[in-house]
């Protein structure tokens, strides 16, 4: 990568987001996180490493669990930072995921307190149904 520039797509109208985000190495989400959004958290999964802005539940660690360096209070005016972690990370991919980690545990867990969930409310609305050990 020390020749290439890094190629930028936006995803926020693309259908197949996913297969896009299983090539990625990067995604850049500086918007307005009004919640736990979707897509940071699936590119945690397909194993991008995540940049985020301060703004909304970005901010807060519990909801969004990134090192500081991954976070920017204003991505326009730290451009010349983002540029050359950017870099850092095409570069070092694989030893920079070790900074995903937590976010990716806390997304996998909460997946799988979802399928719980998911089957004690089926089983409570649908008791004569009997369900999958797989839950």
């Amino acid at each position: 990568w020390e020749d290439r520039m890094p190629v930028f797509v936006p995803v926020q109208h693309l259908k197949h987001s996913f297969s896009l985000l299983n090539i990625a190495k990067v995604y850049l989400d500086f918007g307005h996180h009004p919640g736990q959004d979707k897509i940071p958290r699936e590119a945690a999964m397909a194993g991008c490493v995540v940049l985020t802005g301060r703004q909304g539940s970005a901010d807060f660690f519990d909801d969004v669990p990134l090192p500081d360096m991954l976070k920017f209070e204003s991505p326009t005016r730290s451009i010349d930072q983002l540029f050359l972690l950017v870099r850092q990370i095409l570069a070092n991919h694989s030893g920079c995921q070790k900074h995903m980690q937590r976010y990716v545990e806390m997304v996998r867990a909460q997946e799988q307190e979802m399928l719980i969930a998911t089957g004690r409310l089926a089983e409570r609305l649908f008791p004569d149904i009997e369900y999958s050990s797989a839950m």
